[in-house]
């Protein structure tokens, strides 16, 4: 096999975040859900992948990565630099850098597999960006089970006379209608935002 010349021209450095220009001609969309999807992971693991970027500091790859760190006030980032691109050169890359990886698919006995490992240790499935219903139909969860909905044990908690939060070794008190007010509040964040985390940042800091 004729060996096959592979580019290896890149940089790996550091830059602000604030620094980093977003590409004009970027086509890949990221919705409100996804960008809260990637910050969540971002939680969890951190920042695992560089941005990839030209000698001006313009992101190639990694605009979804961008807006989710924004969103969690992250200041320096990790990037891989490429230099000497055209202009077509870096449409080129920027498209395929997103569409190639859509293209893989998955083998969903391993898939299958992979994700009770991960729900037999106790860790939370969210992070991987599958939604519950996917989750519950490749999983087979019998009704023993299955996938609790978010607000199950708070829907149970309303035919209880006493009502309290409790966090860690604090258990605070409420009444019916601030606990009314706080699921209705809840419900409302998960419908908008599709996703569990980030509701007392949103409670606690309004503003952000």
């Amino acid at each position: 096999m004729e060996k096959v010349q592979v580019n290896t021209n890149l940089e790996y450095s550091r830059r602000k975040l604030a620094d980093l220009k977003e590409y004009e001609g970027n086509a890949r969309t990221h919705n409100k859900e996804q960008i809260m999807q990637i910050a969540n992971s971002m939680m969890e693991n951190g920042w695992t992948a560089p941005m990839l970027i030209d000698e001006n500091d313009m992101i190639l790859a990694g605009h979804g990565r961008k807006a989710a760190g924004e969103m969690l006030g992250v200041e320096e980032v990790p990037v891989m630099i490429i230099r000497g691109l055209s202009p077509a050169q870096k449409a080129r890359l920027c498209i395929s850098e997103n569409q190639i990886a859509l293209n893989a698919g998955w083998d969903l006995g391993k898939l299958s597999e992979q994700l009770q490992l991960i729900l037999d240790d106790g860790l939370d499935l969210e992070i991987t960006g599958f939604d519950d219903d996917f989750l519950n139909d490749i999983l087979k969860l019998d009704n023993d089970n299955e996938l609790l909905d978010p607000l199950e044990g708070e829907k149970e908690e309303k035919t209880q006379t006493n009502k309290f939060l409790s966090f860690g070794s604090y258990k605070i008190h409420i009444s019916e209608e601030e606990y009314q007010s706080l699921v209705d509040a809840y419900e409302n964040f998960v419908k908008e935002n599709g996703v569990r985390y980030g509701f007392v940042a949103k409670v606690l800091l309004p503003k952000c």
